[in-house]
C-alpha cells in the first residue's frame, strides 16, 4: 500500500508536467506564428513602399522629367504635375 502512494504522487507529477510543457510548446507557437505574421507585414510594406516608388518614378519618365528621375526630388515633382 505504502508503494503505490509514491507512484500514485510520480504519475500525477509527470501529468502536471506534460501538460506544463505542452502549454510551453503551445504557448511558443503562438509567439512564432505572431513573429512570422510581423515579418510577412513588415516585407509586404516594404514592398508596397519600392513598387509606389518605382511607379513614381516611371510616371516622371513617363513625363520626360530626366532630373527627377536622376535624383531630384520625385515625389514633389509628381505632385506638382498631378496639380496641373
Amino acid at each position: 500500500m505504502n508503494q503505490s502512494l509514491p507512484a500514485a504522487a510520480a504519475a500525477t507529477h509527470a501529468a502536471e508536467a506534460a501538460a506544463a510543457a505542452f502549454c510551453a510548446v503551445t504557448a511558443l507557437r503562438a509567439a512564432e506564428q505572431e513573429e512570422q505574421t510581423g515579418e510577412r507585414d513588415e516585407r509586404e510594406r516594404q514592398v508596397a513602399e519600392q513598387a509606389r516608388v518605382v511607379a513614381l518614378l516611371l510616371v516622371a519618365l513617363g513625363h520626360g522629367d530626366v532630373h527627377a528621375v536622376l535624383g531630384q526630388n520625385v515625389v514633389a515633382q509628381v505632385g506638382r504635375e498631378q496639380n496641373v
